[in-house]
């Protein structure tokens, strides 16, 4: 697989019971230092055993969800007091789920949860709103967000549509699809590899693209193709691994194919407090992440005129971010080292 052709900052500190990275600016003549500690794991929470996380947010009144994809189940996690519930089961009914995955907040405080063809709206207390049933199938999901108008944003492929972001209405609908998908032959490999994180900004929806590596914000307003506006660009960074997305093994009764769609990718893209963009690359295979933060809009670099890069760093876990908390904590996932059971952990960004 293809692997980054890009030396990231390297400098890390590790602690055994939490974990600090310290990470330092590339940009010569400034240095700013980022450190990042986990406050909180799920390990704490007695019985509470996860298989396949796919989506993790906090509610309203600080409750953590977790969807496991594979126990087709979504959890509502107490971190003060180490409990857990289910808010919804597998099934095909009210509040029920057949693949949970990513978790959002509506407008009013109730929780979005992407299920295959379908959005489930639930209270934070975990009581069914109503089903959001979408005319088309977005396939290896990699961004989920929450519009201002109530509707929402997947990034993916769709067998039919040649395209890696796609908009519906909040009746699901589909309202528009735009961005390109990902440069393979194969048609399986497009829909595999297309899409990227996403992020519904103050000024847009953010989109950090795979590879190469590039932040895109576009515009809310109605229409056919978005305006976007390229805030970062680092296309040297991440090659995408094309058609080798699909892995053939084997010959004759032996053949089978599967997939790889954790290559090297931004996995998480936010916008902090004064806009500064907080972005995170996975390198799942190799076991480690690199965090990327760049500056607001008045902090530019002098040679491309885009978002200055103005600290980077790896951290030794290949954390996978998933939802930036109103306190600024980040919740993510890791995988334990010996036996690849996933773990929610709170991380602490200062």
């Amino acid at each position: 697989m293809a692997t980054s052709h890009r030396q990231p900052v390297k400098r890390v500190a590790a602690m055994s019971s939490v974990m600090a990275v310290a990470f330092f600016t590339g940009l010569a003549g400034a240095q700013e230092r980022i450190e990042i500690t986990g406050v909180w794991t799920s390990e704490e929470v007695g019985g509470l055993l996860l298989a396949s996380v796919n989506g993790v947010a906090e509610t309203p009144r600080g409750m953590i969800w977790v969807s496991d994809t594979r126990v087709e189940t979504v959890y509502s996690v107490n971190p003060r007091a180490d409990t857990f519930t289910s808010v919804a089961r597998s099934g095909e009914g009210p509040g029920e789920v057949e693949g949970p995955d990513r978790i959002a907040i509506m407008p009013d405080g109730n929780m979005a949860v992407f299920d295959f063809g379908k959005v489930e709206i639930i209270t934070p207390e975990g009581r069914p709103v109503r089903r959001v049933r979408l005319p088309v199938e977005v396939s290896w999901p990699k961004g989920f967000a929450v519009l201002p108008s109530g509707g929402f944003a997947i990034s993916g492929g769709i067998y039919s549509i040649d395209a890696a972001i796609h908009e519906f209405g909040s009746a699901g609908e589909l309202v528009r699809s735009w961005a390109d998908q990902s440069p393979a032959l194969e048609f399986r490999a497009r829909i595999v590899g297309s899409g990227g994180a996403l992020f519904a900004g103050a000024g847009g929806l953010l989109y950090s693209q795979s590879a190469p590596h590039r932040i895109t914000e576009y515009d809310y307003a109605p229409g056919d193709d978005p305006e976007g506006r390229i805030l970062a660009d680092l296309p040297e960074m991440l090659v995408h691994p094309g058609d080798e997305v699909i892995v053939e093994s084997g010959a004759g009764p032996t053949w089978r194919r599967s997939f790889h769609p954790y290559f090297p990718q931004s996995r998480a893209v936010f916008e902090l407090p004064g806009g500064r963009i907080l972005n995170v690359v996975v390198y799942k295979d190799d076991g480690y992440s690199v965090w990327q933060l760049f500056g607001s809009p008045g902090e530019r670099s002098s040679q491309s005129g885009l978002r200055a890069l103005v600290a980077e760093g790896r951290a030794d876990q290949a954390y996978v971010p998933w939802f930036l908390c109103d306190d600024g904590t980040i919740l993510a996932t890791r995988l334990t080292p010996t036996t690849d059971v996933p773990i929610v952990v709170r991380l602490q960004v200062r």
